[in-house]
């Protein structure tokens, strides 16, 4: 799950992985440009709801 710029760069990424009600989380990078604006937190909730988000 990954949000991008309007070119398709890469801003925000996270890896990880569900088993049962459980998920582990591989990897969270934030781009300087977008951390302190909530967009980790978003990429984590979007990843507990089980839906994919390109924010």
């Amino acid at each position: 799950m990954f949000v991008t710029d309007a070119r398709g760069g890469k801003l925000a990424r996270l890896t990880g992985s569900t088993s049962g009600n459980w998920l582990r989380i591989d990897m969270l990078w934030v781009s300087d440009a977008l951390r302190g604006q909530g967009v980790g937190t978003q990429l984590i909730q979007a990843a507990e709801e089980g839906g994919a988000a390109i924010l």
